[in-house]
């Protein structure tokens, strides 16, 4: 095999000259010996060029010579998200438009739970202060403004903390959690984690933690169950289906974690956690396997008697086959959120006879509901004016009960009427 050959076919990979890369490679794999470097990069060269089957052939083949590292797969990654988690792919997976709808202003868009520590950055969007610290792009999400450093909003921290005392106060314990966990104490975590669901039981970021806690305790289907848990509780969070992915690698269920990990990034197709873990799934699932582990009707031969198994089974029934599964998982979890939903509300309806909480506090109340838009128009870029949409949105909330609603219209609704009147 020539070196310059090769480079050859790479440059040609990099100019996006694929059928001329791809012409060069299959040429070295008949005049010289097949290796690694040349089935790795025929695979780049067709995962680029989107022929995909033929990308994971030769990947397969390149596994069965030797290791391929997770790295090396990342064409294959950027080539199955682009075809199956976008909205241009030919085979893309169908996300209902309910799990892209904008959050409220409650919500952080990094975690989707309640705002925790809330930091606002310059540009004027509010997440949790953590959340926004841990993310390696350090750029709103909302309208991509970098930011290096961000400080509480001691303001808004102290509303927050005011009307969602329980939450808070299972935020800390979360955090407090998570420190224990860094430090190796699982069971200190747990008892932390257990705690903050007293305060927050339908919390799903205390449910994803607890799903940490079990792999790094090697207790693998504690940790499937408590990740399938965290999915139900919040189906439009892409770390849902990552966490769920995660536990289902380290079970071994190669094929059942790479459906979650292609779920997340469906709803983010930027998850970088998502991209790496994903790569390290393919990597597994194209690797030879001993035969004493395999199952008759999950092995193959290939000449000899070597058998692996199969690594590309899950995409023989064709990729539309695939992102339809994929689909119908988000169809699941959000199946089991409806019905929860919808027996909650009906049990909260049925004992209340209140008509006049749903009077003043509906979403559909025609007078204040229009102040409200024209306000939040008017102070949206005003500290204070953020303050009373906080409290606004508040009274609409539907966690919030009704005296704190009534207490909250009261204070604030002569101060609406004045700020309109004279803006």
């Amino acid at each position: 095999m020539s070196f310059s050959t090769l480079q050859l076919a790479r440059e040609a990979v990099d100019n996006s000259n694929y059928d001329l890369a791809n012409e060069i490679y299959d040429r070295l794999l008949k005049e010289s010996k097949p290796s690694i470097s040349i089935l790795v990069g025929k695979g780049e060269c067709c995962a680029k060029a989107g022929r995909l089957s033929e990308a994971l052939d030769a990947y397969a083949q390149a596994c069965r010579l030797g290791e391929v590292r997770p790295e090396e797969l990342e064409s294959l990654v950027d080539s199955l998200v682009d075809k199956l988690c976008t909205k241009d792919g030919s085979s893309s997976v169908v996300v209902q438009e309910h799990l892209h709808e904008p959050l409220d202003m409650f919500t952080c868009i990094f975690c989707y739970g309640i705002i925790y520590e809330p930091a606002t950055l310059s540009c004027g969007h509010t997440f949790c202060r953590v959340c926004f610290e841990q993310d390696s792009t350090k750029r709103c999400k909302l309208c991509n403004e970098r930011q290096e450093q961000v400080k509480s909003d001691v303001l808004l921290s102290g509303q927050f903390k005011k009307y969602f005392a329980d939450t808070y106060k299972a935020g800390k314990l979360r955090t407090e959690g998570f420190l224990m966990y860094n430090e190796g104490k699982y069971a200190e975590a747990m008892t932390l984690y257990t705690e903050a669901a007293e305060f927050a039981p339908s919390d799903h970021l205390i449910t994803s933690n607890k799903s940490l806690v079990f792999i790094a305790q090697e207790k693998v289907s504690e940790g499937i169950s408590e990740a399938n848990r965290t999915c139900e509780l919040q189906p439009r969070w892409p770390m849902g289906y990552f966490r769920k992915g995660s536990a289902l690698m380290a079970a071994r269920r190669y094929e059942e974690a790479l459906t979650c990990l292609l779920q997340c990034l469906s709803l983010d197709s930027t998850a970088t956690s998502a991209r790496v873990t994903l790569a390290k799934v393919l990597q597994k699932m194209l690797s030879p396997l001993a035969t004493e582990n395999l199952k008759h009707t999950e092995i193959q031969s290939l000449g000899g008697t070597t058998k692996i198994a199969n690594p590309i089974s899950i995409f023989s029934t064709g990729w539309d086959n695939l992102a339809s599964a994929i689909s119908r998982g988000f169809d699941k979890f959000e199946g089991k959120r409806r019905i929860g939903k919808k027996t909650k509300s009906s049990n909260a309806s049925a004992s209340s006879n209140d008509i006049a909480s749903k009077t003043i506090c509906s979403k559909q109340s025609p007078v204040l509901r229009i102040e409200t838009n024209k306000f939040e128009e008017v102070c949206s870029t005003s500290l204070q004016g953020l303050t009373i949409i906080f409290l606004l949105n508040t009274i609409f909330h539907p966690l919030t009960n009704y005296c704190l609603k009534k207490s909250i219209l009261n204070s604030v609704h002569s101060f609406i009427r004045c700020r309109i009147i004279f803006m």
